[in-house]
């Protein structure tokens, strides 16, 4: 009597999934052209348990299309397919695959060696499955290995061509190289670059265990396949042409593929690739079907899945569901820069997309003030466990967040993108991935944080009033960036009018002002800097003093005689209050002050953990747009202040100020995430 639990599926696929081939491509893009017609698949994987699973077959398991099944249960199914019978053939099972199947079919895509291995492979698969019909991905080698084996299907396993999936955001020089045994350099011409996948990462580049094929093709701008030492990536090329991207192939292929790709020689590629006109980013009409006979369309597959399988048991499938959420992730940084440049991103989306952010920040109770829905996760500093357990525990987090949300995509500011977060994202193959990720990088700052740029869908830089003195490891990767004007919080709409901003801060309508805010104290002793600088402003009667007190502050800043308290957010909603301002030079102050014409004395975080705020302080001071004071010659801040007190000085500085201030660039980037989220 059967006691054992019988898993039962439509359709079955087993195969080696750790394997480098085309092979888990086509069963990926299988599965999700099944799926969404409703058959319930299951995968048997082969593969050593050390060995991981294909990043194309992991997001299935991940989405839901499919159900991982071990090699020792019991299994019913209609149709069962073997999608690597090479290695399905060899593998050292442990268990005999109990597997009752109305058909079992046998997909060949590469000539095993010789036809003794190919005679062996057959006679293992039928003591495992019992009658085994076979096929394969081309006709000759169909018709060969029907020639030997005998009984077979009457039709090639063509690759399925799935439709859709989004486009690179700006078209621009990218070639990607695709090599089944190795990925070979391609000759460019100048000013186009390469990113390369094949077995082994190269610089630039990604390993096949790193990426789905959907996230490789969605970054580059034309394909090149010159790898004739294995075999052709059907899939590849298949999805590639669908999509609209112009596919460049040796001639020897064409006999085998047709028309669709663009057939020349290595050494004619430079040429042609100077030659060939970019289309549109996913424009429909810049797509069309690939003519080749080697593919077939999902409506085809399905079809043939009818034919095989029958009618799917069940109707409709989690791939139609609406995607309409974005993750905004910020790091931890000591202040609140990163996270108030994803709420200025947020507040600009359309109402039909909703933010959900995901922080490490401890200035995380603006988000409740805002009204945005949030997750806190502690940051490893306060979490207290070593950095790979830490990336480790929050793949796992986010692949919960991932899985109930579903979101379009995931937007990260920082400096660093966390190995745990990429790893998550990875496990989704249709959430699309963008950095925001500002310039004016120290020359000291580790230009390997940049390595990370290759795992995501579009990098966003906002650009900084002081730009043009950057001279940090960013500066020099501009052609991977879509570039945005400077992102504030703030239009300048929202931002109160002198005499409304004074009365809400109870400061005098007709006496001076000014505003101290120099940062939380994270990075340098704030408390001391600020002593300097009340105590030089105290020489001047009826000078008002008002200093920001940071919300991740270190320590809660005592009130000094005269002395306003701002705890509030956002200050620069408060900026017109004020006749001049002793600042730090970080990014969200800096760019809003001098956008908003305010005079400035400009203190830099000279910390080695930020950003190169001296760099913008100097250019401020070189444009007549404020005072570069470096912290160590903060004694020396009072004649600098005698100087603003000076309503013409002020009203010269508020000109140099506006004159090279830039618009707020935070529509500009919502609009970019909303059209790499499928919502343009």
């Amino acid at each position: 009597m059967q006691t054992t639990r019988i898993d039962r599926f439509d359709i079955t696929v087993i195969a080696d999934f750790s394997s480098h081939s085309d092979d888990c491509w086509r069963v990926g893009e299988e599965v999700r052209c099944a799926a969404a017609a409703g058959y319930s698949i299951g995968l048997i994987n082969v593969a050593d348990p050390s060995q991981r699973a294909h990043p194309d077959i992991a997001a299935c398991f991940f989405e839901g299309l499919a159900t991982p099944v071990g090699s020792d249960g019991w299994i019913e199914t209609k149709l069962l397919l073997i999608a690597t019978p090479e290695r399905v053939g060899s593998a050292d099972l442990r268990h005999r695959p109990h597997v009752r199947a109305r058909h079992s079919l046998a997909v060949l895509s590469q000539w095993p060696g010789s036809k003794e291995e190919l005679q062996r492979i057959d006679a293992k698969l039928r003591f495992l499955f019992g009658e085994v019909r076979w096929t394969a991905v081309a006709s000759p080698l169909l018709a060969e290995a029907l020639k030997l084996l005998g009984a077979g299907a009457a039709e090639t396993w063509r690759t399925v061509v799935r439709s859709g999936g989004p486009r690179k955001v700006s078209p621009g020089a990218v070639t990607g190289a695709i090599g089944l045994r190795c990925a070979p350099a391609v000759p460019l011409p100048e000013g186009m670059r390469t990113v390369r996948l094949g077995p082994q990462r190269s610089a630039g580049g990604f390993a096949f265990d790193e990426i789905t094929l959907e996230r490789f093709l969605s970054r580059i701008d034309h394909l090149a396949c010159f790898d004739l030492s294995g075999p052709i990536p059907r899939t590849a090329i298949g999805k590639a042409l669908e999509l609209g991207l112009p596919v460049f192939l040796p001639t020897e292929w064409k006999e085998e593929l047709e028309s669709g790709p663009i057939y020349v020689r290595p050494e004619e590629l430079p040429l042609r690739l100077l030659r060939q006109k970019p289309r549109a980013a996913s424009s429909p009409a810049g797509r069309r079907r690939a003519a080749s006979a080697a593919f077939c369309s999902e409506a085809e597959f399905i079809g043939r899945l009818l034919r095989l399988a029958g009618p799917a048991s069940k109707r409709g499938s989690r791939t139609a569901k609406r995607r309409d959420r974005i993750f905004l992730i910020s790091s931890n940084g000591v202040g609140i820069g990163h996270l108030t440049r994803l709420i200025s991103v947020a507040r600009r989306m359309k109402k039909d997309l909703e933010p959900v952010f995901i922080t490490f920040s401890q200035g995380v109770s603006i988000l409740e003030q805002f009204g945005y829905a949030f997750h806190y996760l502690p940051s490893q500093m306060h979490a207290g466990v070593d950095y790979a357990a830490w990336n480790g525990w929050l793949t796992s987090e986010l692949d919960e967040l991932l899985a109930v949300h579903e979101p379009a995509a995931m937007v990260y500011d920082g400096n660093n993108p966390y190995p745990g977060m990429l790893a998550a994202a990875a496990h989704s193959s249709r959430t699309r991935l963008c950095w925001i990720r500002r310039g004016m990088w120290r020359p000291t700052h580790d230009p390997n944080f940049l390595s990370g740029s290759r795992h995501f869908d579009l990098v966003l830089e906002p650009d900084d009033i002081a730009a043009t003195a950057d001279r940090g490891a960013t500066s020099e990767r501009r052609e991977e960036v879509t570039a945005v004007p400077p992102i504030r919080l703030l239009d300048e709409s929202e931002i109160l009018a002198r005499d409304e901003a004074r009365r809400e801060l109870g400061l005098h309508p007709k006496h001076p002002a000014v505003l101290i805010q120099l940062g939380s104290g994270g990075t340098r002793d704030v408390s001391y800097l600020i002593d300097l600088a009340v105590e030089a402003l105290a020489r001047f009667e009826k000078v008002q003093i008002a200093v920001v007190e940071w919300l991740v502050g270190t320590e809660r800043l005592k009130l000094w005689p005269r002395v306003r308290l701002i705890r509030g957010f956002p200050v620069s909603r408060y900026l017109n209050a004020f006749d001049f301002t002793v600042s730090a030079a970080s990014y969200n102050a800096f760019n809003e002050t001098i956008s908003s014409g305010l005079p400035a004395v400009f203190v830099p975080n000279e910390h080695a953990s930020m950003d190169d705020q001296s760099a913008r302080a100097a250019f401020a001071e070189i444009n007549g747009a404020g005072f570069h004071l470096p912290e160590g010659q903060m004694r020396d801040i009072g004649p600098i202040l005698e100087t603003l007190l000076d309503p013409t000085t002020r009203a010269l500085i508020r000109l140099n100020a506006l004159r090279i201030a830039k618009p707020n660039g935070a529509a500009a980037a919502a609009e970019a995430i909303q059209s790499l989220a499928g919502h343009g």
